[in-house]
């Protein structure tokens, strides 16, 4: 294997996405511990909106995840400022993304839209994945549920994140839900209070 260059270094490469997966896993697993252990204390700042979707999707277009999908944003050109805690928000928004590149069996292709309502905002993730029956929309949101494939088990995972997802909305005191893309895949909306 030293001899040869390229075989080590797709080793190399190969180890590194692992430990990086792994770590993941690991920060998911013990960020849930600890919302569970002790109420979740956010550290809410004010957040421009529109500027904080921008940074968060220019870093995930940089992961491994990210360099697979086509990222589309129409975010209105509105002035959206909201009280979040940037951590676990960012995280909320990593975690919806990559789900819809690791559920798409073709090139995913993901629209990230923000809509003025009266008093909130609605923040909407469209993609073209393989979607989610209506019968599980509700179920995917408990810890370590898993939409079931029959024998075929080709996406890696331990059911947490969504669960995740829900306790990060449900702490900001947000609500999210799952609507059917009619092109195909699925719609994740998330109400945000002003």
């Amino acid at each position: 294997i030293l001899k040869n260059e390229k075989r080590l270094f797709e080793y190399a490469r190969i180890i590194q996405e692992q430990n990086n997966r792994l770590s993941k896993n690991v920060e998911k697993v013990l960020n849930l511990a600890t919302i569970e252990k002790n109420r979740l204390r956010l550290n809410l700042e004010e957040t421009n909106l529109i500027e904080f979707l921008t940074e968060t999707t220019n870093h995930f277009k940089q992961s491994d995840f990210g360099r697979k999908a086509q990222i589309k944003t129409g975010f209105n050109g509105f002035n959206a400022v909201v009280f979040t805690d940037r951590f676990h928000f960012s995280n909320l928004i990593v975690n919806i993304l990559e789900n819809a590149v690791k559920y798409c069996e073709q090139e995913p292709e993901i629209k990230i839209e923000l809509s003025k309502k009266r008093k909130s905002y609605e923040l909407s993730f469209t993609d073209n994945g393989i979607g989610i029956s209506k019968e599980y929309r509700k179920k995917i949101f408990t810890k370590f549920y898993r939409v079931p494939t029959g024998n075929v088990h080709n996406v890696k995972g331990f059911g947490l994140g969504l669960d995740y997802v829900l306790k990060i909305v449900k702490a900001h005191g947000w609500k999210i839900r799952v609507d059917e893309n009619p092109e195909g895949g699925s719609i994740f909306t998330i109400t945000i209070r002003e």
